[in-house]
C-alpha cells in the first residue's frame, strides 16, 4: 500500500528536518559593491543596473582576497538566489564556471561549505537548467567534495549532490532522448551516495543521502 507521503518530494538542501539552516549574515560595509536585497534583484532581473551589479559580484568572487572577504561575498550572493527566476538566470550563466573553479581550488572548509551550499540552492530553486550545466563537471566536483575529511563540508556537498541527482532523475523521465542522455546519472555519483549510507558515516550525511534516494524514487 502506498501512502501519500511516499511520493512527497521535499527539499534536500536547506531541509529543516535534517539540519537547522544557518542564517545568511554578511557585512554589507565590507563588500566591494553596494548590497541589494533579494526582492530588488528579482524586480530588476532584466535591467542594465542588475547586469552591472552581477558583473561586480562576479569580479569580487574572482578577486584575490582574504578568506573572510571572499566568504562575505559568497554569503551575500547566496542571499539573493532563493527565487526561481533569479536561480534560472544565474545557474545558466558564467557564475557556474567561477563557482566550480573556486570549489576545485579553495582549501578553507568554510569556503567549501558555502560554495556547495550555493550550488545546491541554485539547483534546488531552478526550474530550467541548461544542458551545459550537466556537462560542466558539476556532478564530479560534488562527488569529489563529498570525500572531504571535514564532515560539515561533506554534509553540504552531499545535500547539493542530492539536489543535482534529483533534477537529473526528472530529466531522465523526459521524452527528450538527448536531454536524457546528457543528464544520465554517473555511476560514480550513485556509488558515492551509497557510501554515504555507511553506518560509520556522519548521521546528517546519511540523512541527506537517504532523502536523495527518497526524492528520486518518489
Amino acid at each position: 500500500m502506498i501512502h501519500n507521503s511516499d511520493t512527497a518530494v521535499k527539499p534536500i538542501i536547506g531541509n529543516k528536518d535534517i539540519e537547522k539552516p544557518g542564517e545568511l549574515v554578511f557585512n554589507a560595509s565590507q563588500l566591494p559593491f553596494e548590497a541589494w536585497n533579494a526582492d530588488q534583484v528579482s524586480a530588476k532581473l532584466d535591467s542594465p543596473q542588475l547586469e552591472q551589479h552581477l558583473h561586480d559580484v562576479y569580479n569580487a568572487m574572482g578577486a584575490s582576497s582574504t578568506v573572510n572577504d571572499k566568504l562575505n561575498v559568497l554569503i551575500y550572493f547566496e542571499s539573493i538566489i532563493m527565487s526561481s527566476n533569479v536561480a534560472n538566470r544565474l545557474i545558466n550563466s558564467a557564475f557556474m564556471s567561477i563557482l566550480l573553479k573556486l570549489l576545485k581550488n579553495v582549501k578553507s572548509p568554510h569556503l567549501k561549505m558555502r560554495l556547495c551550499s550555493i550550488l545546491g540552492q541554485l539547483v534546488r530553486h531552478s526550474t530550467v537548467i541548461g544542458n551545459d550545466v550537466a556537462e560542466s563537471g558539476l556532478c564530479q566536483s560534488l562527488v569529489e567534495t563529498v570525500k572531504d575529511k571535514n564532515e560539515k563540508v561533506r554534509r553540504k556537498a552531499v545535500a547539493s549532490l542530492g539536489e543535482l541527482l534529483f533534477y537529473a532523475a526528472t530529466q531522465l523521465d523526459d521524452d527528450n532522448t538527448e536531454a536524457g542522455t546528457i543528464w544520465e546519472i554517473p555511476e560514480s555519483a550513485v556509488n558515492t551516495l551509497v557510501q554515504c549510507l555507511a553506518t560509520s558515516e556522519d548521521e546528517i550525511v546519511r540523512f541527506y543521502a537517504c532523502k536523495t534516494l527518497e526524492n528520486i524514487t518518489a
